[in-house]
């Protein structure tokens, strides 16, 4: 987007491959998304939201309804909701585990 009065500059993740950094690890994919997750030596990004759990998703859906669902890749907040039950949890047991094993290459980096 382009700067201006009334205008922000924002940065748009690269969605190919090509654009990984040299030494990036691709960890996700989709169909929509050539790159949904990748690792660095020193980042982790993610182009999706492991940490939503139930309120943040019923809050979302009620402050953005309208908008939810109507691209081409986007859930309707009827299949969110259902995803958020079926995976979850899971995907909450996934972050800890990541962040977990973040603290810990960090405090082995410190020794």
């Amino acid at each position: 987007m382009a700067s201006g009065r009334g205008r922000i500059e924002v940065h748009r993740l690269c969605a190919l491959r090509k654009c990984l950094r040299p030494g990036a690890t691709l960890l996700a994919h989709s169909e929509a998304c050539e790159v949904q997750a990748f690792e660095t030596a020193s980042a982790i990004g993610f182009r999706f939201h492991l940490e939503m759990a139930s309120p943040g998703l019923e809050e979302l859906i009620r402050n953005c309804g309208s908008e939810i669902g109507t691209g081409r890749y986007e859930q309707s907040p009827e299949v969110l909701r259902a995803g958020e039950s079926a995976y979850g949890e899971a995907a909450r047991h996934m972050l800890y585990r990541l962040l977990d094993s973040i603290l810990a290459r960090v405090a082995a980096a410190r020794r």
